[in-house]
């Protein structure tokens, strides 16, 4: 049967289409299908209702002249073995088109290059040789599965480039500087070219009277690593560099289309294609968190070189419809996140499907590190729990197994049961409407606010990483994560809060927006470090009174940013501990206070010399709030309050995570313990995994939680919800684990 799949806006939100049947998203991903061990674990799932299976396919990129049978043998096998296990099964294949070892060896010269000469054998993205070729490659791939009917199993093409086929420079987790290839030499003259009218302009914004066109060079190790006012670029002095930022970015997101539109053509626009992209919310990290020596040996972030920072571009894409990534590394176990690492709501608002890689590390596989679960029941807790955050934001999930057999994450009968369950719950949950935004505070990252300052990791880790994993998580309220492009082209829905993580450098333009959309109906403001201190002009701390109404003033000097809370009366502050400190260790300067006497001061920064100087404070405009912190990663008390502050409702006090929509609520609860859950509006309300109800016509309810779980609430009318019970299902749960046992 031929299979077209596409993806819709359906009830206000991306949903997968399969021959114009809404059909659920849930997959999972394993490699070597025709294993006995996967034969078995590809029944066990479809008897539980998954049937999209997504595994690494050999794109089958070989030296002219190869036997088609051989290039495409793999293809063939594994789609072959999927079919063998499940009759109603759908491939997504996963293909790598990064150059193969043979090519780089053959094509030297179109190499990624170090500022020392070295190679990682990775062909640069600015290579048209490569891309050219990639796309070759691609599309005769597509044109084999048409023709010998394995396109009849597929559902759609997953694109994958660069490190782990994640979109990322090869370099960027260590700290490599580049890329210095002739490919990207040439990329970036011609990036200049397209971006200013002539070469007076090029010398005006490099400040530079001798540079050409032609002369323009990749910036060198030392003027890449280099900055103006220690954490900060003036571009008054000159944009060499973060022209070259925005060009090595830009270059990566402009690759990406062209491959989806290439396996779009192929596929005569049928199937659907999607990337890995986006990671603005963890590339502060670098591989120091996937190393046994951590940061040791690693000072650099990501972000700048990491090529993630042109998601804006990737989702004007009509050929692109999905976006993918792995969940957050950092804190997966209990008592931690399920976070997404994209800006999952600047995506879901261009139309596109969000898809969710669930790589947990469960019980089953000991030693594998990266949040392992260590019993059954934190297992089950996690994967709920990650649900929940996916349910609640309308994404889409695959579960994604990396070992065979008793070293799979997923060989249990119990853990396959549960994907089940949840699987049902989703699919039950397909026909709900997302036409009410629930979430009451958006959190804004500037992707171009990277490449204004230092590579050192440091101000981002604590600022935008840390933030997110400890505190906005916590607060009890659910947040939206948006890139700043959609407040300033009208993209973006009304909030009451909005948190500005790194909006360093701001255009006039992209003031005025802010000015017009957030400083109005009682709205509050939250600005971090240096929140616009810069502009086409320099940097100043005028240009940061311009923006959130608050005079300050700076020290040249290092320190880490500690703040303690000195004012207790305020609604911000008002129940906090007496010990409330906040902040990081890091180093970072310049040293920025607070000096308007006609804002409140809440707390004070302390750092050398025993200096303690405002460094928390808020004033009211009256028809907006001003709430400025130079020490990051506010504790979720603090947002919680800020929140409230803004007129946010507040589901629970307690900092459990808290995931949330119209429709349902999701609590994970390292503590556990009695809980009094405040709901926006009266509701009935079911407790989903329990399947019962267990109160009506409520604005608020009590319950227990065990420590350490998951829950799952579901408030309306019912939704026909009484359907759901035994559907869902405890009793089809025991009798899947007997029958396979």
């Amino acid at each position: 049967m031929k299979i077209k799949s596409e993806i819709r806006v359906y009830k206000g939100a991306p949903r997968l289409f399969v021959n114009d049947k809404l059909t659920m998203p849930s997959a999972y991903f394993m490699g070597g299908l025709g294993i006995p061990v996967q034969q078995e674990m590809i029944k066990n799932l479809s008897a539980q209702g998954i049937h999209i299976f997504t595994a690494p396919i050999d794109v089958g990129w070989h030296p002219v002249g190869t036997d088609e049978d051989k290039r495409f043998k793999n293809v063939m096998q594994e789609t072959s073995a999927l079919i063998n296990a499940d009759k109603q099964a759908l491939l997504m294949p996963r293909l790598g088109l990064n150059a193969p070892d043979w090519w780089c060896k053959e094509h030297p010269d179109q190499l990624e290059l170090f500022s020392d000469g070295r190679s990682d054998m990775f062909a640069s993205w600015a290579s048209k040789l490569w891309l050219n070729e990639a796309c070759q490659a691609l599309r005769e791939f597509i044109e084999y599965c048409n023709k010998t009917g394995l396109a009849e199993h597929i559902l759609g093409y997953h694109i994958c480039v660069g490190a782990s086929g994640e979109w990322c420079y090869n370099g960027c987790m260590r700290d490599d500087i580049l890329d210095f290839s002739s490919p990207m030499r040439e990329r970036f003259k011609e990036w200049l070219k397209e971006t200013y009218k002539n070469e007076d302009e090029l010398r005006k914004a490099w400040k530079d009277d001798n540079v050409t066109f032609e002369t323009a060079s990749v910036p060198s190790e030392e003027e890449q690593i280099k900055t103006d006012w220690f954490q900060f670029r003036d571009v008054s002095k000159g944009r060499k560099v973060v022209d070259f930022f925005a060009c090595l970015n830009e270059t990566s997101a402009s690759s990406a289309p062209i491959l989806c539109q290439v396996a779009k053509e192929a596929c005569n626009g049928e199937k659907i294609a999607g990337v890995f992209y986006g990671y603005l919310a963890t590339k502060a990290w670098n591989a120091g968190l996937f190393e046994p020596k951590g940061f040791v040996n690693h000072k650099f972030s990501a972000y700048q070189r990491s090529g993630h920072l042109a998601l804006s571009r990737i989702l004007k894409s009509s050929d692109i419809d999905f976006i993918s990534s792995p969940y957050d590394y950092l804190f997966r176990n209990i008592g931690g996140v399920g976070d997404f690492m994209s800006m999952t709501e600047s995506i879901t608002q261009s139309g596109k499907l969000y898809w969710f890689e669930d790589d947990t590390r469960t019980h089953t596989y000991p030693g594998s590190l990266y949040g392992e679960a260590f019993s059954l029941d934190e297992s089950i807790s996690i994967l709920r729990r990650n649900f929940g955050h996916n349910l609640t934001d309308y994404s889409a999930i695959w579960w994604m197994e990396q070992g065979i057999g008793d070293h799979s994450w997923f060989h249990s009968p119990e853990i396959q049961a549960e994907l089940g369950r949840l699987n049902r719950i989703w699919e039950k949950s397909l026909e709900l409407e997302r036409t009410t935004p629930t979430a009451e505070v958006a959190v804004i990252f500037d992707e171009k606010g990277p490449m204004f300052e230092s590579l050192n990791n440091n101000l981002d880790w604590a600022m935008i990483y840390k933030q997110r994993v400890y505190g906005l998580s916590r607060m009890g309220t659910p947040y939206r994560f948006h890139l700043l492009t959609d407040l300033v082209e009208g993209k973006m829905p009304n909030y009451k809060l909005y948190i500005f993580l790194n909006c360093f450098y701001l255009t006039d333009v992209e003031r005025a927006e802010i000015d017009k959309k957030v400083k109005r109906n009682g709205n509050v403001a939250l600005w971090l470090f240096g929140a616009g201190i810069g502009n086409e002009t320099g940097l100043s701390l005028d240009n940061m009174t311009a923006l959130t109404g608050i005079k300050f003033s700076s020290l040249d000097s290092v320190w880490e940013l500690t703040c303690s809370i000195r004012n207790y009366n305020h609604p911000i502050t008002q129940g906090l501990r007496a010990d409330t400190f906040f902040g990081t260790d890091l180093r970072i300067g310049p040293i920025i206070t607070v000096s308007d006497s006609e804002a409140l001061t809440l707390g004070l920064l302390i750092f050398n010399q025993g200096r303690n100087e405002p460094g928390f404070a808020v004033k009211d405009f009256g028809d907006w709030k001003s709430v400025y912190s130079t020490a990051p990663n506010l504790p979720a008390d603090i947002l919680r309050n800020i929140a409230r502050y803004a007129g946010c409702h507040i589901y629970s006090e307690a900092n459990d995570v808290i995931y949330a929509n119209q429709h349902f609520v999701c609590i994970h609860s390292v503590q556990g313990g009695n809980r009094r859950i405040s709901l926006p509006k009266e509701s009935d309300v079911w407790d989903v995994f329990a399947e019962k109800k267990i109160a009506s016509s409520v604005k608020a309810f009590d319950v227990d939680i065990p420590s350490g779980s998951s829950q799952l609430y579901f408030m309306g009318d019912g939704f026909n919800i009484d359907k759901w019970l035994g559907v869902l299902g405890k009793g089809k749960t025991d009798d899947f684990i007997k029958e396979i046992r």
